[in-house]
C-alpha cells in the first residue's frame, strides 16, 4: 500500500502536527485514495476516495466498527453514549434516542432556538466588533444547554452548565493524550478535566432528580431520556450521564464551528451574501439558498476531519490487504476537496446544491459531514 511521507521512528507526526490538512492533502495527490500513515506509535489507512468509503461505512460497515485505542480513549473521557458505544448497547441507544430526533419533534424547539437567537443578539448592539467565532461557540452553547436541559432553566443555571461543559469540551483532547501516562504524573489538565466532569455530573443528576420528582410535561432532550422506555425498562442514571455528555461535548462545538466558517464565508462573498439576505427578508418557509449555504460551508469545512474506524477482521479494501485490529480513517476533508467530485473545490458555490442535475451525478457518498450509514449522526 502506497505510504505517506515519514522519518523513521516518528513516522509523519511532525507534518500532521505543523500542517496537518496541508499534509494530507498533498499525501492524497501523491498516495491516491487510499494509503496508509505512520503516526509513530501505531499506524492508521487513510481514506480519500469516496467508492472505497462507501465499503467503510456502507456495504461492509459491519466490519469497520468503533473498537480499538482511539475509540476506547474516547469512551474513557466522555463515557459510552450513542456516538462512542457499540454492539447491543449502542442498538438499544438508537432505538431509544432516534425518535426524539424525527423532523416533527425537533420542530417542536424552534421557539427556543428563536429566543434564545434574539437574546444573544441583543448583547451584540451595543458593540462596536465581535469575535464571530467565539459568538457562533456561546451561542450554540446555550441552544444546547437550553435543548437539553430546559427552555426554563435560569440563566445563572445555563451560564453555569454552558462554563462547565465548555471547560469539559477543551479539556477532552487533552485527557485523551494523558491517559496512558502514569497516574502519579503531577498533570493538573488531567485532574482539572476529572474535576470537571464531576461538577458537570453532579448538576445532570440534579437536574435528573427534579424532573424524576415533577414528571409534569418533557420539553426537553433529558426529559424525553428519562421517560424513554424498551423491554429492559428505563435507561440508568449512568446511562443519561454519559448520553449527556456526549450530546453535548459532540454537538455544540461542531455546530458553533461549522456556523462560524459559513459566516466567513459569506462574508467573503457579497454577492451570494445579498442573495440570501433577499430570501430572508421575503419571509418565505423555503429557504433553498440558505440551505445550499449551509451545506456548501459543511463540504469546505466538515466538522468532522475524519471518521475513525476499527476492523473486526481482515479485509481487502482497494486491493489491499487491511488485517483485523486496523485503525482505518474515513476522511471527509479529502472526499469533500475531490476535485473529481467537486469542481473547482476550493470554491465556495452553494449552486452545486441548487441544481437537481449536478446533484445526481455525484456519489451518494460525496457529502459526508455527519458520516453515513447505521452510525450517521442522529440529530
Amino acid at each position: 500500500m502506497p505510504r505517506a511521507a515519514g522519518l523513521p521512528v516518528i513516522g509523519s507526526l511532525p507534518q500532521i502536527v505543523v500542517r496537518p490538512l496541508q499534509f494530507l492533502e498533498e499525501s492524497s495527490l501523491r498516495q491516491g485514495g487510499i494509503f496508509e500513515l505512520d503516526l509513530g506509535l501505531t499506524r492508521a489507512v487513510m481514506v480519500a476516495d469516496v467508492e472505497l468509503a462507501e465499503h467503510v461505512l456502507l456495504k461492509h460497515a459491519s466490519n469497520y466498527g468503533k473498537g480499538g485505542d482511539i475509540w476506547e480513549a474516547i469512551r474513557q473521557v466522555i463515557g459510552r453514549g450513542l456516538g462512542t458505544s457499540e454492539g447491543e448497547l449502542w442498538r438499544r441507544q438508537r432505538k431509544l434516542i432516534s425518535p426524539h430526533f424525527q423532523p416533527r419533534v425537533v420542530e417542536k424547539y424552534r421557539e427556543t432556538i428563536a429566543e434564545t437567537i434574539d437574546g444573544v443578539l441583543g448583547e451584540l448592539d451595543s458593540r462596536d466588533s465581535v469575535n464571530v467565532a467565539r459568538w457562533c461557540d456561546r451561542l450554540t452553547a446555550t441552544i444546547s444547554v437550553r435543548l437539553l436541559f430546559g427552555s426554563s432553566l435560569d440563566a445563572s443555571r445555563v451560564d453555569e452548565l454552558r462554563s462547565a461543559m465548555a471547560d469539559y469540551s477543551d479539556l477532552v483532547l487533552q485527557g485523551l493524550v494523558t491517559r496512558k501516562l502514569p497516574r502519579w504524573l503531577p498533570l493538573t489538565g488531567r485532574a482539572r478535566l476529572e474535576r470537571v466532569r464531576q461538577l458537570f455530573h453532579q448538576r445532570v443528576r440534579d437536574l435528573i432528580a427534579e424532573r424524576r420528582r415533577n414528571p409534569g410535561e418533557r420539553s426537553d432532550l433529558l426529559g424525553h431520556l428519562i421517560d424513554a422506555t424498551d423491554e429492559l425498562g428505563a435507561m440508568s442514571v449512568s446511562q443519561l450521564l454519559d448520553e449527556a455528555t456526549t450530546f453535548y461535548v459532540a454537538g455544540y462545538e461542531t455546530t458553533g464551528t461549522a456556523l462560524a466558517w459559513t459566516l466567513w464565508l459569506l462574508a467573503g462573498h457579497p454577492k451570494i451574501r445579498d442573495e440570501l439576505q433577499a430570501e430572508l427578508d421575503r419571509g418565505h418557509d423555503q429557504t433553498p439558498l440558505l440551505h445550499a449555504c449551509i451545506q456548501e460551508g459543511l463540504r469546505l469545512y466538515p466538522p468532522a476531519l475524519f471518521l475513525v474506524r476499527h476492523t473486526v477482521s481482515g479485509d481487502v479494501l482497494g486491493h489491499h490487504f487491511i488485517p483485523k485490529g486496523t485503525t482505518v480513517l474515513v476522511s471527509p476533508w479529502l472526499i469533500h476537496r475531490n476535485p473529481e467530485l467537486w469542481p473547482r473545490p476550493t470554491e465556495f458555490d452553494p449552486g452545486r446544491f441548487l441544481d437537481p442535475e449536478r446533484a445526481a451525478a455525484r456519489p451518494r457518498l460525496a457529502w459526508i459531514p455527519f458520516g453515513a450509514g447505521q452510525r450517521i449522526c442522529v440529530g
